[in-house]
């Protein structure tokens, strides 16, 4: 690859340089305005762009050959958001990876963090043999507040040192697998109770409490050098009273640059999130948020908001709102990262690596299966036909989830009768914000002696069962965890994971009637 020079490129593809955007189907020329008359500087996929790797692969060498035909002639940084659970956006023949909180369960119980890497190694192998080279993972955030709405099984866990453990696992294996790993979402969306696609959330912690907790993960992850960071939406008062941290110079240039010595690319997460969007405005953020220290803005969907943020960078590069110097910089560490991180052949998955990578991938979720409470001693199950399932509330994914397990442990449907007095095993899944769940998965308890409470999301929904009932989690409804679960549950293996983050009970149990 040819020197990338920053002082040869116009005002207009300077602006491009700067942009990440998105585009809206698995058509090369969909992205067509964005690559050739823009001249961005990356494109991100979503599961809108993606089919097999074989289709994910011939789409990102299109965009590179569409690059080399720009203006600017400079390679594309193709990044996605590909943290395993639910947000895995290649997901067409590559079967979905744990999320982070189950990998953490994991590790925790083999007490090997090497486990969590060998896992992002082979992630990381997926997205390098479908072109793509960014992957805007993993999440660094230190989940502490149960009721945070968007982050969740997405973190390690709730230790800031554990977090940032896994995290530079989660990079090593990334960056092995020759694939630029991002962290996210500086400094830290853990303790936040909203979420910034929708809202602005504020964390409301002191510098000294931001500085041990949050900070933490990414303190560590710099310390050991991973190649970008991403900003968060949210506004911390102890570190700028007003502006979210993507907007804030007292934040990326003051705490990000000077004092942690962040050297390498800082990206902002997508400027269309409600949290900027309706605030400051996509087009006039990504000024602010360039301009505040930040060396790529991301786009993620609106052709029309893409043409105008890039309209507005041009106009605030001519008038002097926004700094020539300050453009240049980004772009030099634009620059350094494609020089490192575009330039590889792309290599298809073997046959030995998708064999492999697929035992890897049960394993994980084998291992991942957390035992959380057991008083009764109720696991194994003696005999599997004498359970009867119950999802907490009917919705799509809790009925499905029941209706696999029932097929993988071949026993009857249909809730338990008290006459009967089955062993009920009962799915919950986002308990925590739903009365109706809590009341059936009380009611199931009271009733039945042996109830068994399965999260099949965060832990945290674990926090209400009442004492007497075992409390297993899977992390995951995904239809591995769910084999794995009914292999806990027949005696076909034991439970290995721990638990990750602290749970606190807070429910009273009336004593069962059977």
């Amino acid at each position: 690859m040819r020197k990338l020079d920053p002082a040869r490129l116009s005002v207009a593809e300077k602006a491009g340089q700067v942009m990440m955007c998105g585009f809206l189907s698995p058509d090369p020329n969909a992205a067509r305005e964005a690559v050739l008359e823009l001249g961005v500087g990356g494109v991100i996929y979503f599961s809108r762009n993606l089919g097999t790797l074989a289709e994910v692969r011939a789409l990102s060498a299109a965009l590179q050959s569409m690059a080399q035909t720009s203006s600017a002639q400079w390679p594309l940084f193709i990044a996605t958001d590909q943290e395993g659970g639910p947000v895995s956006r290649l997901s067409k023949d590559v079967p979905r990876w744990p999320p982070a909180m189950a990998l953490s369960a994991a590790s925790l119980g083999l007490g090997d963090t090497g486990f969590t890497q060998q896992i992002y190694y082979a992630l990381g192998r997926e997205l390098a043999a479908a072109g793509i080279n960014v992957n805007f993972s993993p999440v660094l955030d230190v989940n502490d507040t149960p009721e945070n709405p968007v982050i969740g099984v997405r973190s390690f866990g709730d230790d800031a040192q554990w977090v940032g453990a896994l995290g530079q696992a989660a990079v090593q294996g990334l960056t092995e697998a020759q694939v630029m790993a991002v962290g996210k979402h500086f400094p830290g969306h853990g303790h936040a109770k909203e979420d910034s696609h929708a809202v602005l959330p504020r964390v409301e912690r002191d510098r000294e409490a931001l500085s041990r907790i949050e900070l933490g993960p990414f303190r560590h992850s710099i310390h050991h050098g991973i190649a970008g960071l991403m900003t968060a939406h949210v506004v911390y008062p102890a570190l700028d009273p007003d502006k979210p941290a993507t907007l804030s110079p007292a934040i990326i240039q003051g705490v990000l640059r000077d004092r942690l010595q962040f050297g390498r690319l800082v990206f902002t997460d997508c400027m269309e999130m409600s949290a900027i969007a309706k605030g400051v405005g996509t087009a006039s953020g990504a000024v602010l948020a360039l301009r505040a220290g930040a060396d790529m803005v991301l786009i993620s969907h609106s052709p029309a908001v893409q043409q105008a943020t890039h309209a507005a960078i041009c106009e605030a590069l001519a008038s002097g709102e926004l700094p020539m110097q300050r453009i240049d910089e980004a772009l030099g560490r634009i620059a350094a990262a494609k020089a490192r991180w575009c330039t590889r052949a792309e290599q298809p998955l073997t046959a030995t690596e998708r064999d492999a990578f697929a035992r890897l991938r049960e394993n994980a979720y084998g291992a991942a299966v957390t035992v959380v409470h057991d008083a009764q001693a109720l696991l194994p199950l003696p005999d599997c036909q004498g359970v009867k399932l119950v999802a907490a509330r009917d919705d799509g994914v809790l009925h499905n989830a029941r209706k696999n397990l029932g097929r993988l442990l071949q026993i009857g449907d249909g809730p338990p009768t008290q006459g009967e007095c089955h062993t009920a095993v009962v799915l919950v899944r986002g308990l925590a914000t739903d009365a109706v769940q809590a009341v059936t998965m009380r009611e199931i308890a009271r009733r039945f002696l042996r109830t068994i409470v399965v999260a099949v999301g965060a832990p945290y929904d674990l926090a209400a069962a009442p004492p007497h009932t075992t409390q297993v989690c899977t992390y995951s409804t995904e239809l591995q965890a769910l084999a794995a679960l009914a292999k806990l549950l027949s005696g076909q293996q034991s439970a290995v994971g721990k638990l990750p983050v602290r749970l606190s009970q807070t429910s009273n149990s009336t004593p069962p009637s059977c």
